[in-house]
Parts: C-alpha cells; sequence; structure tokens
C-alpha cells in the first residue's frame, strides 16, 4: 500500500472508530516502511484514542531516538509519562477519596490530572495543575514545568487550550 492509500485509509477507520483495523492497517504500513515517523506518530495516536495504552507505552520506547527527538516524539514522550503514572498509581476512586479527605492532596491532584491527559480532557488537567500551583510552595514550580510540557503536547493537539491556560498561568505568575 503507498503512503496515500494506507494514510486514507487510517483516517477513515480512525473517522468510524474502528481501531483494530486502523492498528492492522498502521502495522502493515510500518513492515513496508518502518523508518516513516508519520506511521509511529500515527499508531500512538490510535492506540491512545482506543485506550491500548500499555501498547502504546510499549511503542514508545521502540521509538528511534531520533524520533523521541523530534517535536513531535517529545510530545508523545510527555503523554506517554503521564499514562505511566496513571498505570502505576491509585485507581481513580482511590485518588477522589484522597481529595475528599484533602482537596490539597498534591500527589492525589497530580494522579488526577495524569488519568484526565490520557483520558483527553486535556482543559481540566491544565485545571489541576493551576490548582496545584495555587497551592504554592514547593509544588509551584514543578507544576508551573508540567504545565509547560502541557502546553506544548496540546500546541498542536489543541491549541485554544493550550493558549487559554497560559493565559492563566500567566495571570499566576504577575
Amino acid at each position: 500500500m503507498l503512503y496515500q492509500e494506507w494514510r486514507e485509509k487510517t483516517n477513515e477507520l480512525i473517522e468510524e472508530e474502528k481501531w483494530d483495523e486502523a492498528i492492522a492497517t498502521l502495522k502493515g504500513a510500518y513492515e513496508n516502511d518502518s523508518q516513516d515517523p508519520d506511521i509511529y506518530m500515527m499508531l500512538m495516536s490510535v492506540l491512545f484514542r482506543s485506550g491500548r495504552i500499555e501498547d502504546a507505552v510499549t511503542l514508545y520506547s521502540q521509538f528511534p531516538p531520533d524520533l523521541q527527538n523530534t517535536d513531535e516524539g517529545q510530545r508523545w514522550g510527555v503523554m506517554v509519562q503521564f499514562a505511566q503514572r496513571m498505570q502505576t498509581g491509585p485507581d481513580i476512586h482511590s485518588i477522589q477519596e484522597a481529595l475528599a479527605q484533602d482537596s490539597k492532596d498534591v500527589e492525589a491532584l497530580e494522579n488526577l490530572a495524569a488519568f484526565l491527559m490520557v483520558a483527553g480532557q486535556h482543559a481540566q488537567a491544565c485545571d489541576v495543575y493551576l490548582r496545584i500551583m495555587q497551592i504554592g510552595g514547593d509544588y509551584f514550580e514543578p507544576a508551573k514545568e508540567t504545565l509547560i510540557a502541557i502546553f506544548k503536547v496540546l500546541e498542536k493537539l489543541n491549541p485554544t487550550v493550550a493558549n487559554d491556560y497560559r493565559r492563566k498561568m500567566m495571570t499566576l505568575l504577575v
């Protein structure tokens, strides 16, 4: 299958949410051209969107180093970090219980943000990090750095949210 053909086929399958077929199409394209970075990137997107987070984490670990260092590769690296935190952290009910007991529990807030990012609820994840910045103290700087990393992810995925939350963060910095 030629580049344009697999790309069009994959986009159609994504629109129809036929995840298994989209993954199979991309894996076939990968077998034909394992050096094409677009294949990796589309496959990462399909794996995340279909909820196959472990497969996405595994795929990212197989990215060639030069691909990991691209802007797109670094964006996926941030998403993989959130996915890994989600996988290794407490379940969502435990997070909610912790926050019900202490709404300023920074670890629980960070775990919540990981769930939100992986679920594609980017604005809500940004809200959580703004909340952590407002808690202040030793948490301010790491929360700011994480928000900046999220903005890099969102520049392509959701530029409106990235710009809105950059402005909100700036008001906290003033």
